[in-house]
């Protein structure tokens, strides 16, 4: 099974792949699409992998590249990626930090010959934050409802299987609105093909992701993970005061599993710690993602004061309302499977 990232960081990607040797055995082939600037830094990986630049796939569009923000960088690398000759009819599509805690089965990704696919959110119950992801996830709500689809956000931080036909058939279906508006990869794909082609899809699984969100006060769960599979590796939650202090971040195979159970352990804890008032909103170091958490720090009071209820009481009818729509869903496959 081949997987594919797209990549700025060959530090992350190196320990990544190190996971990914040894938890997914029946992953045969490595694509990686890197700006050409960083060739050095990736040739590390050349007996390895196959390198893709963005010049390469980007083409003429590549000189307004960087002017786009994050988020439509993201949508349009990955839907030129996908376009590409290298990449096979079904492959793995993967962040460079999402790295697996334990033995990983292909039928984690298919089974009986149809894919697995999995969920985050709804993304009409989007509600958080300012950033370019935050954006992305709004305007593909609205797109999604547009064209009649359903709306869950499968931007769950771990790698899911794509079916390349499927996925250039709806990229080209949203080509005008992504092209005016950053887009959310996976929920665009993700929505689309399981409307379009649902005997080819089980109903979509709650994620699987460990320390998604990386800051528990972030956004309130809308569906818990279904047992974790993978972790949004994210540095700053190694150093020192934070869950993981201690704990090393390169695999290794004598300790793979006693890390893995810390991590999970220290994880839970820290999401009940977070959701205490007085800990919400406190800063937890200010490496990679710190001025999220100062604002959710800044807003948390504001929001409380302005909607009446608490965060803990918002996070409960969440995710009560996601438990009930799950349910739902699973009652009506089952229904459709009778019939």
């Amino acid at each position: 099974m081949q997987i594919a990232y797209i990549s700025i960081r060959p530090d992350i990607l190196e320990e990544t792949l190190g996971y990914v040797a040894a938890f997914m055995p029946f992953v045969d082939e490595i694509i990686i699409v890197a700006p050409k600037r960083l060739s050095t830094d990736f040739s590390a990986f050349k007996d390895r992998a196959a390198i893709i630049t963005d010049e390469e796939i980007l083409g003429d569009g590549f000189e307004k590249f960087s002017e786009r923000d994050h988020q439509f960088k993201n949508y349009l690398l990955r839907n030129r990626m996908v376009a590409h000759p290298s990449i096979h009819d079904e492959f793995i599509m993967s962040d460079d930090d999402a790295r697996p805690l334990k033995s990983i089965s292909v039928e984690q990704f298919k089974e009986n010959g149809a894919y697995n696919s999995y969920y985050f959110y709804d993304l009409s119950q989007w509600r958080y934050g300012l950033g370019d992801f935050d954006v992305g996830q709004q305007n593909t709500y609205q797109a999604l409802k547009f064209l009649d689809l359903p709306s869950l956000s499968f931007a769950s931080h771990m790698p899911q299987i794509i079916n390349k036909g499927i996925f250039l058939e709806a990229a080209e279906k949203l080509e005008n609105i992504a092209a005016r508006y950053p887009l959310c990869e996976w929920s665009t794909y993700f929505n689309y093909a399981t409307y379009h082609y649902p005997d080819l899809f089980h109903d979509p699984r709650p994620f699987q992701t460990l320390c998604w969100p990386d800051c528990p006060a972030c956004w309130p769960h809308y569906v818990r993970p279904d047992g974790y599979a993978f972790e949004n590796f994210s540095a700053h939650l190694y150093c020192s005061g934070q869950p993981f202090a201690g704990i090393g971040t390169s695999f290794q195979s004598q300790y793979a599993d006693e890390m893995a159970v810390d991590k999970i352990m220290r994880w839970y804890r820290y999401e009940l710690n977070s959701q205490s008032p007085e800990l919400v909103g406190k800063t937890r170091g200010f490496p990679a993602g710190a001025w999220r958490r100062l604002l959710m720090a800044i807003l948390g009071p504001i929001r409380k004061l302005y909607r009446l209820i608490s965060w803990e009481d918002q996070a409960r009818i969440i995710e009560m309302t996601g438990r009930l729509e799950s349910l739902g869903r699973s009652i009506k496959s089952k229904d459709k499977q009778s019939s």
